[in-house]
């Protein structure tokens, strides 16, 4: 494949898995079960996690350094949060 169209397949693959997420998130914190809520934001942080992961990944293929180094950053701060959400759990 192509750069281009590999960047085109990566995208679209990770906007149907944050669709996915968003949803659940949503489902989560609509429900009538107020104990979901912390589910509901466990979600939203692997939202963020995903969307930090392809940030990355493009930045990395642009040779845009800086700005991947950042979204890694952010990845790890997001995973640190995620792991102790669910050690919390």
């Amino acid at each position: 494949m192509s750069n281009g169209k590999s960047k085109k397949v990566l995208r679209i693959v990770t906007n149907i898995i944050l669709v996915i997420i968003l949803i659940g998130a949503t489902q989560m914190f609509f429900d009538n079960n107020y104990h979901n809520d912390h589910y509901g934001w466990l979600f939203i942080l692997a939202f963020w996690m995903v969307r930090c992961l392809y940030e990355f990944i493009i930045n990395i293929q642009d040779g845009n350094k800086k700005s991947a180094v950042f979204d890694l950053a952010l990845l790890i701060v997001a995973s640190y949060f995620f792991i102790s959400g669910i050690d919390y759990l």
